[in-house]
């Protein structure tokens, strides 16, 4: 490399990726958050830092006995951080700290599902070598008793799991993450998994998304992320691709990506009116507030193809510019990444990111190429309306 110039793309992903493993693992899974100042064990940011680690895993960039070593203090508080499940069988885990009026062992679907993916894919990637105590097997017991037990109703007459224990609401993205492991990892659940993603699929705009919920009409960039994610082994993959690309796009800001969007007939305080663009008879606004770290890492895991998938040019130069975007914003505000639940997921991005360009059988060099292309493609000019970032 000549003096001077970039250092790759796909070096920087791995040493962010890396440190930021070490941070949680050093620091013991806790970490204030923004919703509290104190530390404490996150079991969400748990749940992203085994999907990180078995992602680096299946590259062979870690080994499984390494791994196993350097996970064991992690699950050993993940496991005495379960909760009753509401469903009435299984584990669930929640936020660990009071918010709202909701105690501190409150379970939310949202943390359940993230913790069982987490798990599911640990044990997949280790085999004999998970230690998980039978965690996995619990967590998905939870979460398919919860999805058949504790419902919400929707305005159109339909149900979906509900949020929480006492937050008997439908949420869209905490519904899909749910549907979507049982899905991946629990074969006997696998036929009503799919059904109930494909009612949450017809729930969507077409080329917007999801709004929250059925109530709320915020579109917020980490929720449309994990729905499209959980989306794609259902969907055509030209469908999911289109789909995905229209939708992500619109969160793209002068340089970097906002958090937020609203659907509106008229500009809300919140909104920055630059960023306003038709929407059938309506207002398509991007918020002020730039994209979160928990944002951008769930999107890069989102976006990055199935290893040993194929991509064209210009989706290398998209996940490139995310990438590089979610790099600079590390860079910027090393406050947030010390929030584990936002700093796990920017780990798990980085490293999915990582497993599929390695699982590529062409050369690394399309993505570090794609990676000075970026920083042209950051300006509206660069790209066509609705399109995708970068």
């Amino acid at each position: 490399m000549n003096p001077g110039s970039p250092v790759p793309l796909l070096n920087r992903v791995r040493a962010e990726a890396t440190r930021l493993l070490d941070e949680f693992e050093a620091a013991g899974g806790s970490s204030p958050d923004p919703y509290r100042a104190e530390p404490v064990f996150h079991a969400m940011a748990a749940g992203k830092y085994l999907g990180a680690m078995a992602a680096l895993v299946r590259t062979g960039l870690l080994s499984p006995t390494k791994a196993a070593a350097r996970a064991a203090p992690v699950l050993g508080r993940l496991g005495a951080a379960r909760l009753d499940n509401p469903g009435g069988g299984g584990a669930a885990w929640g936020l660990g700290f009071e918010w709202g009026e909701r105690p501190a062992d409150e379970p939310y679907l949202v943390t359940s599902a993230v913790v069982a993916r987490g798990l599911a894919e640990w044990r997949a990637a280790l085999g004999d070598a998970t230690q998980d105590a039978g965690l996995a097997d619990a967590a998905l017991e939870g979460i398919a008793s919860w999805v058949r037990r504790w419902q919400a109703p929707c305005s159109d007459g339909g149900s979906l799991p509900a949020y929480s224990r006492s937050l008997r609401l439908p949420v869209y993205n905490a519904a899909a993450l749910a549907q979507a492991v049982l899905l991946d990892f629990l074969p006997e659940a696998r036929a009503a998994a799919a059904e109930g993603l494909h009612a949450i699929w017809r729930r969507r705009e077409p080329g917007l998304g999801w709004c929250y919920d059925d109530r709320n009409g915020t579109i917020d960039l980490v929720h449309q992320a994990y729905l499209l994610r959980s989306m794609r082994a259902i969907v055509a993959e030209p469908e999911w691709s289109a789909e995905a690309l229209t939708v992500m796009g619109h969160f793209e800001g002068v340089g970097e990506w906002r958090d937020a969007l609203f659907l509106g007939d008229e500009p809300p305080a919140a909104a920055d009116a630059r960023w306003a663009r038709r929407h059938g008879r309506r207002w398509l606004l991007a918020g002020e507030k730039r994209a979160r770290l928990w944002s951008l890492g769930e999107s890069l895991a989102t976006l990055a193809p199935r290893p040993g998938a194929s991509a064209t040019r210009g989706w290398d130069v998209r996940l490139a510019a995310l990438a590089d975007n979610l790099l600079r914003r590390l860079a910027a505000d090393p406050q947030e990444a010390g929030y584990f639940r936002h700093g796990m997921h920017a780990a798990e991005g980085l490293a999915r990111m990582l497993e599929w360009r390695r699982s590529a059988t062409r050369s690394d060099a399309p993505a570090d190429g794609a990676a000075q292309e970026a920083a042209g493609a950051r300006t509206p000019g660069a790209r066509a309306a609705g399109g995708a970032a970068g």
